[in-house]
């Protein structure tokens, strides 16, 4: 994110006027610091000099969308990419998207599994169904405790 506090604060945009983005980002900002509120910043160029305009929309528990940006990039104006913000808002597909993939998401579980992975590799373990197991010898033991405790690459001996 941006840091927009660098930025230049102007207090009136016209609706003509060429933006380069449109953001929306949750933000705790001074001289209040009142809690986490969306603010939708606008940055336009006014004399040569990229500035910003703040709008503090409400506390962000209010609202479900996450936090977006839209690149204006000098060919939109001021009011087309606010156009565009407010319609996001109202559009839920990205809401419920986020909810589907993290029910879906086994990443928690292929984690674990790889990590099992990694221990057998380091043991020199090769499992062949659910009873047999076979302990090759490529990796001697001292290599193999070299690597556990010295927390070392692990290098080929000869």
């Amino acid at each position: 994110m941006p840091n927009y506090s660098l930025l230049k604060d102007v207090e009136k945009l016209h609706p003509d006027e060429k933006a380069y983005v449109l953001a929306e980002y949750n933000l705790n900002l001074p001289p209040e610091f009142r809690g986490f509120h969306r603010y939708r910043i606008i940055t336009v160029n006014r004399e040569d000099k990229i500035v910003a305009f703040k709008k503090d929309m409400g506390q962000e528990k209010l609202f479900i969308t996450p936090e977006f940006r839209i690149l204006g990039l000098w060919e939109y104006s001021v009011a087309e990419l606010w156009d565009m913000a407010d319609r996001n808002q109202e559009n839920m597909y990205w809401v419920n998207k986020t909810v589907e993939l993290q029910g879906e998401s086994t990443l928690i579980e292929r984690v674990i599994e790889q990590a099992e992975v990694n221990k057998l590799i380091l043991e020199n373990k090769s499992t062949f169904g659910p009873e047999i197991k076979v302990q090759r010898n490529v990796i001697s033991k001292t290599m193999l405790d070299d690597i556990k405790y010295n927390n070392q690459n692990p290098v080929r001996r000869y």
